[in-house]
Order: C-alpha cells, then sequence, then structure tokens
C-alpha cells in the first residue's frame, strides 16, 4: 500500500486526481482521516490506466486527510503525482 500525503483542509467538495502508469482496476483508492480511523465516501469521475479522477465531499474541517492506494493485482505500478482541487462550497447546491 502506499499512503499520500496528508492534508489539513477546509469543509467543501473536492477533486482528487492520481496519475501515473499501469494502474489496474485492482487498485483501490480510499479517503481517510484519523489515521484510518474515518474513511470517505467518493465517486469515480474517470478512470484508466494512467488517471485516476474522484470527487469527495466533506462537511467539517479536517485536520489529517489522507489519500491510501492498495494494489490488489500482480502488476507493479508508478504514481506519479496525487493532486487535491476544491470545488465548491458543500452548502451551495445546484441544479445543473
Amino acid at each position: 500500500a502506499s499512503y499520500g500525503p496528508n492534508w489539513h483542509i477546509p469543509a467543501g467538495n473536492y477533486e482528487i486526481g492520481i496519475s501515473g502508469e499501469s494502474m489496474p482496476e485492482e487498485l483501490e483508492v480510499s479517503v481517510y482521516s484519523g489515521e484510518g480511523a474515518v474513511f470517505y465516501e467518493h465517486s469515480t469521475i474517470q478512470r484508466d490506466s494512467e488517471n485516476i479522477r474522484i470527487s469527495v465531499s466533506f462537511t467539517k474541517e479536517i485536520t489529517d486527510l489522507g489519500i491510501a492506494l492498495n494494489n490488489h493485482s500482480d502488476r507493479d505500478v508508478l504514481i506519479k503525482s496525487i493532486e487535491l482541487r476544491y470545488t465548491g462550497d458543500p452548502a451551495q447546491q445546484t441544479d445543473g
């Protein structure tokens, strides 16, 4: 397993982008805080062998947000970057 950086973030909606090489479907992405005490539900926006983008919302400030990648395949995976981008306030709902 690989564990990403820990971020201190305000409440809000976020997109997490992971780029790499040879990322299989068996690569599990977990979003957590409290050293794994709390896990957050997320939605997949895009996924292929070089990019994974997920969206996640937090209703309160998170002081130690982490990303874990667990490779359940027998292939080696190269992770190039993990990025976190704020996409809006969770209190602002859009009808799209």
